[in-house]
């Protein structure tokens, strides 16, 4: 994934969080007015990245499954977030899908956010 495929996938949360999308603009606030301040909490194994790698590429959670050696079962629990994502898994997924330095620090990032959130739910992101 290069970074305007990045930045694009970005601009698309920004808008969507914005209502823009959706025809009503007050569809996404809170009762005060304000956006919701976490419409999309990180994931604990990065999979919002890991899917848009996987678009970008045409690729399919089954290749996934084949690369990992794993079922295509356990790729929905690793996409639920039931089964985490060890090193080397991630590694073979970000050279798989041939991310660039910013985007593998972008996944490790959510992934590290997530699993403190996970952890200790009380901190707040």
């Amino acid at each position: 994934m290069n970074a305007s495929e990045v930045a694009s996938m970005e601009k698309r949360e920004t808008q969507y969080e914005a209502g823009e999308n959706t025809g009503r603009s007050d569809c996404l606030r809170t009762e005060d007015g304000a956006p919701p301040r976490n419409l999309f909490p990180p994931h604990v194994n990065g999979w919002r990245i890991i899917a848009a790698g996987l678009r970008a590429r045409q690729l399919r959670q089954k290749d996934l499954a084949r690369l990992l050696g794993v079922t295509p079962a356990a790729i929905s629990q690793i996409k639920s977030g039931r089964i985490k994502l060890n090193r080397r898994q991630i590694a073979l997924i970000y050279n798989f899908l041939g991310l660039e330095e910013p985007d593998i620090r972008r996944l490790y990032a959510e992934i590290f956010n997530a699993r403190l959130r996970f952890e200790s739910p009380e901190l707040e992101f």
